[in-house]
């Protein structure tokens, strides 16, 4: 991330989810992230005007699949997700942790799509070099917002009720 854009996140609102605002304008928690070499932020500006019209923020998690969850998980899925083994208790994953449209710009055109289909570029890049069978997403349990990621080729994964968020996943490409 370029240091010139810090001043940017100033103007960044997020109006339905203040945790995806707060990730660039509280504290700089995605330059905390970043300097810690934690997870990459990519920013999504307008040719125009250089404003940040969404950000989307990438790192590496290791995922349990034998977490309390609403449905167990397949061997199946669990080679799938793997690559070899039916058994597998964790797999390594892309991580999307953050996904955010700039609210405070008027008219900003950026939908979901558009902002996975950068991610996923960035994603191709990395895999090409270290592999990778899956990309992961952590998402609220609001069945508009899992509509959403359903309807952009995500499926549920993890869905622990005793947790706030569910984990959704979508093969890489």
């Amino acid at each position: 991330m370029h240091p010139s854009y810090i001043n940017s996140f100033l103007v960044f609102a997020a109006q339905k989810n203040t945790d995806v605002e707060s990730f660039l304008t509280d504290k700089n928690k995605a330059i905390r992230l970043e300097n810690a070499s934690k997870s990459r932020t990519y920013l999504i500006l307008d040719d125009g005007s250089g404003q940040i019209l969404a950000y989307f923020s990438l790192s590496i998690k290791e995922v349990s699949l034998n977490q309390n969850n609403e449905t167990k998980i397949s061997k199946g899925l669990r080679k799938k997700l793997d690559g070899i083994c039916k058994n597998s208790e964790r797999v390594n994953a892309y991580l999307i942790g953050q996904i955010g449209k700039n609210d405070s710009v008027a008219d900003n055109q950026i939908n979901l799509s558009y902002i996975l289909e950068e991610a996923y570029t960035i994603i191709d890049k990395a895999n090409q070099l270290v592999g990778g069978r899956v990309i992961i997403l952590e998402c609220e349990k609001a069945e508009k917002l899992v509509a959403l990621y359903q309807k952009n080729g995500f499926n549920i994964l993890i869905d622990n009720p005793a947790e706030r968020l569910i984990t959704m996943y979508i093969c890489v490409r």
